[in-house]
């Protein structure tokens, strides 16, 4: 996740995937399908994937998929995105730890890009493959058709769904598989920094002005090595850093 929603530079739209066709009223995945009155899927997008399209990583602040026809319901209740990263190359189950990027509220659809501005805007690191599960809960209303969305099929399974007139579909624990995955569109923007985000902890701290900041002032009277130990305070991530600072004789005692 990121701490912060907003791009502090120009945001990039990119569009992930090539079309080929549209689900029908009834077939699914369907991003906003609502054959069944609720359901639930997952999508798979490798880094090679993003890359070829031109995403090579950064913050990711809405996602959207489009609808070329609104076919029934243009209401969709409780609809949720989550996002996460994994190491698999094709979904051959639920992916689990994802972190709910869209809190669940009413969204309606119309022709065209529907975007979705995250909650929580994501950070990706441009080399690990990204999961993003949509599900919504239409079943205190009646069920309609699936609205179409452009997809494409691709070389492994990158879509599983779950629909359901009866039960929760966001809970659902089976699924059918499929490698037809709907074009989406995400609007990124490069990663600031923000040191807010980060403790630093330098030792030997004797001889600093401050151990607990980036960039201390150093007084060493003899050469020392320094050790940094930077935490993210969003994500725990850890990295340690060292360096020298070689301190010279006087040549004038």
């Amino acid at each position: 996740l990121s701490s912060s929603n907003s791009c502090g530079g120009a945001a990039t739209d990119v569009v992930i995937g090539t079309s080929v066709v549209t689900n029908s009223v009834t077939s699914y995945p369907a991003p906003y399908g609502n054959w069944y009155k609720n359901a639930k899927h997952q999508f798979l997008y490798t880094a090679d994937d993003l890359n070829t399209m031109g995403f090579v990583g950064g913050k990711i602040t809405e996602i959207g998929w489009e609808v070329t026809q609104v076919n029934g319901t243009s209401v969709y209740d409780d609809f949720t995105i989550r996002m996460g990263v994994t190491n698999s190359l094709a979904l051959t189950g639920w992916e689990t730890g994802l972190t709910t990027v869209f809190s669940p509220q009413v969204v309606n659809i119309a022709a065209g890009w529907n975007m979705h501005t995250l909650t929580n805007a994501f950070e990706w690191d441009g080399s690990s493959n990204l999961v993003i599960e949509i599900c919504f809960n239409n079943l205190s209303m009646g069920y309609t058709y699936n609205s179409y969305t452009p997809y494409e099929t691709t070389g492994y399974t990158s879509a599983l769904y779950y629909r359901s007139d009866g039960v929760i579909a966001c809970n659902a624990t089976s699924f059918t598989a499929s490698a037809k995955r709907p074009i989406a569109k995400f609007r990124t923007c490069d990663i600031e920094t923000d040191l807010n985000d980060y403790g630093f902890t330098w030792s030997p701290a004797t001889t600093l002005t401050n151990s607990a900041i980036s960039n201390p002032a150093l007084h060493p009277t003899l050469t020392t090595t320094y050790n940094l130990e930077t935490v993210n305070v969003i994500t725990g991530c850890r990295s340690n850093d060292q360096t020298t600072l070689v301190v010279l004789p006087n040549p004038f005692p």
